[in-house]
This record gives C-alpha cells, sequence and structure tokens, in this order.
C-alpha cells in the first residue's frame, strides 16, 4: 500500500476544506424553485358536505434563501430556478420569522378569502378590519415587538396607516399594541432615516370575523404566504353556493385578493408555471398585467403544455371564465 507524503496530505486536506466551504458556506441570494400543487381543502374545511367536492389548487414554489455555494452553483443549471440576490432589508431574518410571517399572511388571505365569497353570494357576515405586525427586519428599533401582535394605534391614532403617514422621518411614535395573548403593551419605534424613513415592521391587514352562519377551520399547514387568495375564493365560492364550476376538472391558480375582488400579483410565476405543467392541472389563473406576460413567456417555453393559462384580474373575472368553460 502506497503511503500518503506530506505534500499528498496537504492536497488532501485543501481538498477536504474547499468541499466543506462550498457545501456548508452561505451567500446573500435567494433561489426560487417549482413545487407543488396543494388542494385548497388543507387549508381551510367548512362544515358543508358535498358529494361532488370542487378541486381547487394553490400553487406553491420552493424558497431557499442564503444557499450554499453548493446549492447556488447547482441553481445555475436547473431549469426554471430563478436566482436573486438578497435584499439587504432581508438580511438577518431567520428562518422561523420567515416561516411565522408567511403563516400570518396565508391566515389573513383566509379570512379574506372567506369575506369576499360570502358577501358574492349574499350571504351575511360581519367582520372588523385589524392590522398585525406580520415581519420584523433586524434593523427595527423595539425589540419586544413579535410577529402576530396587533396594532392598535399610532400616537394615539387608532387608524393606524394614517398615524404611520403622519409620522416624521427621523421620529419615533407610539405604538399600542396588543399581543395574541391579550397582552396589552406600549411601544416607541423610531422611523429611520438611514433605512428609507422605514419603521423596520411590515403591517399587514387582517380580518377578524365575528358573525358567520357557518363555521370554518383553518388547518395547519407549512404552506404560507398570501398568493393564494384568489383560488381559496372560488373554492369556497363553488362549495357554498353548490355551482360545480370546476366540472371535476383540475383548477389552479395564483393571486391575491382583496375585498372588492381585486386580484394582485405575486412573486415566483415562471416556477408555478413549470409546478402546473408537471402536476398536469386544466387551468392555470393568474394575475392579468405584468404576472400574465411573465406566466406567458414561460408558458411558451413549455413542451407541449397541456392546461389553458387564463389572465384574470378580478375575482368575477375567474367566474366568468369558469362559466364560460362549463358552457362549452
Amino acid at each position: 500500500m502506497r503511503k500518503l507524503t506530506v505534500f499528498g496530505l496537504i492536497w488532501l486536506g485543501i481538498l477536504y476544506f474547499s468541499v466543506m466551504f462550498v457545501l456548508t458556506v452561505r451567500i446573500d441570494y435567494r433561489l426560487t424553485a417549482p413545487g407543488n400543487i396543494e388542494p385548497i381543502d388543507s387549508f381551510i374545511r367548512l362544515d358543508v358536505e358535498r358529494d361532488d367536492e370542487p378541486r381547487y389548487y394553490a400553487v406553491y414554489v420552493m424558497s431557499i434563501d442564503r444557499p450554499t455555494i453548493f446549492q447556488f452553483i447547482a441553481a445555475q443549471f436547473m431549469p426554471f430556478v430563478r436566482v436573486d440576490a438578497l435584499p439587504e432589508s432581508a438580511r438577518g431574518i431567520t428562518t422561523t420569522d420567515l416561516f411565522r410571517s408567511g403563516q400570518v399572511a396565508r391566515n389573513s388571505a383566509i379570512d379574506a378569502s372567506v369575506i369576499t365569497a360570502m358577501e358574492a353570494l349574499g350571504l351575511p357576515i360581519v367582520y372588523e378590519e385589524q392590522y398585525l405586525v406580520s415581519l420584523i427586519y433586524n434593523f427595527a428599533s423595539e425589540p419586544r415587538l413579535n410577529i402576530g401582535d396587533r396594532i392598535l394605534s399610532v400616537n394615539g391614532n387608532t387608524d393606524v396607516l394614517e398615524g404611520i403617514r403622519e409620522t416624521v422621518c427621523g421620529t419615533s411614535a407610539e405604538i399600542d399594541i396588543m399581543t395574541p395573548q391579550g397582552e396589552r403593551r406600549t411601544f416607541e419605534l423610531e422611523r429611520q432615516v438611514a433605512q428609507d424613513c422605514r419603521f423596520g415592521i411590515v403591517i399587514s391587514t387582517f380580518y377578524e370575523i365575528q358573525e358567520l352562519p357557518i363555521t370554518f377551520d383553518v388547518r395547519s399547514n407549512l404552506i404560507g404566504g398570501p398568493s393564494s387568495g384568489l383560488m381559496q375564493t372560488l373554492y369556497l365560492y363553488d362549495l357554498l353556493g353548490g355551482l360545480n364550476l370546476s366540472q371535476n376538472q383540475t383548477i389552479a391558480g395564483t393571486g391575491t385578493i382583496q375585498l372588492d375582488g381585486r386580484v394582485g400579483s405575486v412573486g415566483g410565476i415562471e416556477q408555478k408555471i413549470y409546478t402546473a405543467h408537471l402536476d398536469q392541472v386544466d387551468v392555470f389563473f393568474v394575475p392579468a398585467g405584468a404576472n400574465y406576460e411573465q406566466a406567458r413567456a414561460a408558458y411558451e417555453r413549455l413542451s407541449n403544455p397541456t392546461f389553458t393559462l387564463i389572465p384574470v384580474a378580478t375575482f368575477q373575472d375567474a367566474l366568468e371564465a369558469l362559466h364560460a368553460r362549463e358552457g362549452s
């Protein structure tokens, strides 16, 4: 057996540490890759039973913040994997906080979907609009704030957004909050000049449903974010109305939902198009405008796509498209 020389040992050591460096050192980028489709009833369940359960699906992508050097290099050779520099404001945010933020956004989107579907069907519902802390950046001046805290007032103004606008850049505002446990607190939060006059927090609209003629449960799920709002609204509308608009087809899509029915843009469009293709959906709804242009470009690069790509600006647009398919 040949013995390793000192020179050989040195090179072996260099190789070992080089491999470990590439596999473990993380860099400030974000990778977005195709994910999967998820049935809407895995997010929300109503006490409504139908033999023909409508088949609506959200499409999610896989996102990796601060990948290893190996993951970054491998991504360069993978189709439909997007590589972006991680924004300065997003650096230092833990994976746990990102997950909690996504859950807050998802739950808020579910409430908005319930409200939109109920009102579209003319069914009674009573709710109150609130504001939650959905993300905290590492430059925020108040370390005791937490994701999920409800903002009650800013400088005594219960119109939270107006209170924020009225706070002069470089000064602090008195933020009155209530924790998820019902504890009320008051903090001083600075609107920082060095950070484009931001407070260091992201605020999410939350709708507290107070009266509803049905009961529903939000199911535990690892998927977060508001991008399934449109599909949730379609599912609820179809289920509560007993309409069977999905016609046993796989209806998928993406887009946030607002209470007036407008569909908002989302990220990861190219990866969602590829996911829909792999899962062989029948219809894919995408927000009109820039999102649709991105989706169309990705769609045209697919080999023999089997689904119909439909741009929608509103919830009503999606309903009309489903009715048109039903008629045909």
